[in-house]
């Protein structure tokens, strides 16, 4: 009985085996079918033994079609990177091989997968079980980003070497450098526009590393590719120069080019010219590539433009050293004639303008006086109810300027070649005296800056004039000529009105004996008193336009002087004044002198107050313009806020001034989150509209004592004087307040916010350090802040 036990025992184990067997194939069969991923039953050949449908799906073949095929033959485009035989081999060794694999549909495209391997019993002998997965878009997506972060690295990389010089001639020279390592190419060039002379010029050209010199080309549109990309403001990219039509015509120099890139260069939405890059092979530069370029286009762009504004500056300030000089060197010249020609002289020597002339005026008539490179002869005469544009400018008594004389009919032809004229009339005192007249043989060949910085040295040659006729019809007051020279000339140092206004009376009280005297300067329609004599230093009331003696003055533009009881108008401020003289500061204000004593002001008095309040006039000139460039040369243009450069002065100070007194100073330095977002969803408007109302943000939020700075680009510096620990609540209260005002903003959707990092020096603890140092410190904490493990911590 027992065998019969055991044999039926035996036999139920093998029926419930196979029921069991059975299910799990029918679970595997389901699965095999049912799977997304492309699965294969193939010999340890490559022969395709059984594949799922998805295995059709992906590799475009029917089921029959796989069944006669070898995976490894048929459907592998290249053998992966570890070889079939080590593959066979690890797989025998029981391994589980993962790798990826590069296969070709049956339409012949190439696709990725990624391969996971595995021994596999099948009817009773060992064959390969197969998982294939198509990654080909996120292997093309981690390729592309991979190329990405290359190219912003580079980029970065870039734009910190196009920092390190304001000298446009080496900045071009890095560019190329940067352009080379960016997108090799055959050719490069950059090219900038002079929108005056309506030309681009070539300032580098590279073929093959050899410099091909600087030309220049047509600024229309239509004449070169260059042209075009400059006034579209568009890059373009053409594969094929032999093949493909273009918008221009193509202006070839050096070998012939194939393939052709070129980008503007744009600043501040101001075309400053284009950057191309050239092969001599076609189809050599893709899209990538017109991106790539295009974004260190707008890097270069900003530099070029900083250089120029540097360039500028630098010219600007060799320019007013050169008209001070100028000035100085006319204050010594012993003749009208001398005086003349030291003012053509300079305007030659300083501005480059070799057609000039001066016109003295009469009754009827402007005779030339002296003349440089001009037709018209010594002596000739224009009527003054004629045309021209100096009879325009003596007539008018303001200086005319006309930058394109063919279309101006009041332009009398003279001397061939002028475009362009400039017309300064002069005086001495309160008399018309002569029109200064300078041509140019370009048109609009006169800068705005020149024509004002030839306004000062005519005003500082009128002063002289009429220094020369005083001396020469009052050769008794030598003496206190010499005197008021040496005043003016320290008036000239002066720094600020103020300065320059309490000088003026000091002098007119001490050097010409006017014991009680003012000055008074236009503030809308308003004269203001700003300096007095006055033993009790008081400054008097405001005038009105035309009210009183100053306000008459100041209306007509011309001096008055004598008994105060001789202007009805008048309205002395006591009863002892007795006698007046009112000169006005050109349009600026009026030099005002009283006298108590009985005998009135004479002649030479009067002069020698016109002569003073010309000084007066010629300094506010030059204060507001030095007032100006500074205040360019330390703000940001676009929000106000002090620049870079002024934060590297201002940290110098104030930590040395940490260091004597042993307080703290604190930095923190702001970076926008995600302003890139905001130019890319909104635009660069808006972009700005941000820069400017963050700017008004951090102002508005820190004390009155401390300094905020835009350090470039989204980034901002503040800084804080005498303190140590209020750096937090600073960056807590900004943090808030950026907060609010993103919430009001028209930025929704955006995560919108400032990473702050910051620093302290306490000279107590520390006793080196830099600002450098500082701000590197705030930097670097500002950068681990950005990274988003910090700010999920952070906040």
């Amino acid at each position: 009985m027992e065998p019969v036990v055991e044999e039926i025992s035996i036999a139920l184990k093998a029926v419930m085996q196979r029921e069991q067997l059975s299910h799990l194939e029918t679970l595997f069969r389901t699965l095999f079918e049912r799977l997304a991923d492309a699965v294969y039953l193939a010999e340890f050949d490559g022969t395709i033994l059984e594949a799922n449908e998805a295995a059709c799906r992906q590799s475009g073949y029917s089921h029959e079609e796989l069944l006669v095929l070898n995976i490894m033959k048929d459907l592998a485009y290249e053998e992966p990177a570890p070889s079939y035989v080590n593959v066979i081999d690890r797989l025998r060794a029981g391994e589980l091989v993962r790798f990826d694999e590069v296969k070709r549909r049956k339409d012949g495209m190439l696709y990725v997968t990624e391969c996971a391997v595995t021994g596999f019993d099948y009817q009773g002998r060992t064959v390969t079980l197969s998982i294939n997965r198509d990654v080909t878009l996120h292997r093309e997506t981690e390729r592309r980003l991979l190329n990405r972060s290359r190219e912003l690295e580079a980029l970065l990389r870039a734009s910190k070497a196009l920092t390190t010089t304001l000298k446009l001639d080496e900045l071009i020279a890095r560019i190329q450098v940067e352009v080379a390592s960016l997108i090799p190419c055959d050719g490069f060039f950059v090219a900038l526009l002079d929108s005056r002379k309506r030309e681009l010029r070539l300032e580098i050209m590279v073929e093959r590393g050899v410099s091909l010199g600087k030309q220049t080309i047509d600024a229309d549109p239509s004449q070169s590719l260059s042209a075009w990309v400059t006034h579209t403001g568009k890059p373009l990219l053409v594969g094929d120069m032999e093949r493909e039509a273009v918008p221009a015509q193509v202006r070839q120099v050096g070998e012939a080019t194939r393939s052709w890139l070129g980008v503007p260069l744009v600043a501040r939405d101001v075309a400053l010219g284009v950057m191309s890059v050239q092969s001599f092979s076609p189809d050599a530069f893709s899209e990538d590539d017109v991106r790539v370029l295009s974004t260190f286009a707008g890097l270069a762009a900003a530099a070029v433009h900083n250089a120029r504004l540097h360039t500028g500056v630098t010219a600007l300030q060799s320019k007013l050293l050169a008209v001070e000089r100028a000035a100085r060197k006319m204050k010594l010249a012993e003749s009208r004639d001398e005086l003349y020609a030291q003012l053509l002289d300079a305007t030659e020597d300083i501005f480059g303008y070799g057609t000039s002339g001066i016109l003295e005026g009469g009754d009827r008539e402007l005779k030339i006086a002296l003349s440089r490179g001009s037709k018209p002869a010594l002596g000739a005469r224009l009527a003054l109810d004629g045309p021209g544009i100096t009879v325009a400018a003596w007539n008018s008594a303001s200086t005319e300027y006309v930058p394109d004389v063919s279309a101006d009919e009041r332009y009398v032809a003279g001397t061939a070649g002028v475009r362009s004229e400039l017309a300064i009339p002069f005086r001495v005192g309160a008399r018309l005296v002569g029109v200064f007249a300078v041509q140019s043989s370009e048109e609009k060949g006169i800068s705005a800056e020149d024509r004002n910085l030839l306004e000062i040295l005519t005003a500082h040659m009128a002063v002289t004039l009429a220094v020369l006729e005083k001396l020469e019809t009052m050769k008794t007051l030598s003496e206190t000529l010499q005197r008021l020279h040496h005043a003016v000339h320290e008036m000239q140092r002066c720094r600020s009105i103020d300065e320059l206004c309490q000088a003026a009376v000091h002098t007119a009280s001490v050097v010409l004996g006017l014991s009680l005297c003012n000055v008074g300067l236009a503030e809308g329609e308003l004269l203001m008193p700003r300096a007095s004599s006055a033993a009790t230093g008081a400054l008097g009331q405001p005038v009105r336009r035309g009210e009183g003696v100053a306000g008459r003055t100041w209306e007509t533009g011309r001096p008055l002087w004598g008994r105060i009881a001789d202007f009805p108008f008048a309205a002395p401020a006591h009863p002892d004044h007795k006698h007046v003289i009112s000169v006005p500061i050109g349009k600026a204000g009026v030099f005002q002198a009283i006298s108590t004593a009985e005998v009135g002001f004479t002649e030479t008095d009067v002069a020698l107050a016109e002569i003073l309040t010309a000084h007066i006039g010629s300094g506010l000139q030059r204060i507001e313009l030095e007032e100006e460039l500074r205040d360019q040369a330390t703000r940001d243009a676009l929000t106000g806020l002090h620049n870079r450069r002024f934060l590297a002065e201002v940290l110098k100070r104030e930590m040395h001034r940490a260091a004597r007194y042993g307080h703290p100073i604190s930095v923190i330095m702001a970076d926008i989150d995600h302003f890139k977002h905001i130019n890319d969803r909104f635009g660069h408007l808006q972009g700005d509209q941000v820069l400017r109302e963050v700017a008004e943000l951090l102002t508005k939020n820190v004390r009155a004592s401390d300094y905020v700075f835009r350090y470039g680009g989204e980034e901002f510096v503040i800084l804080l004087p005498e303190t140590a620990t209020r750096a937090d609540e600073v960056i807590t209260r900004l943090r808030k307040a950026t907060h609010e005002w993103s919430q009001s903003s028209n930025l929704k959707g955006l995560d919108f916010g400032l990473t702050m990092g910051s620093a302290v020096w306490d000279p107590r603890a520390e006793q080196e350090a830099s600002p450098e140092t500082l701000l590197q410190r705030a930097d670097e904490m500002l950068y681990s802040f950005k990274q988003p493990q910090v700010r999920r911590q952070h906040g």
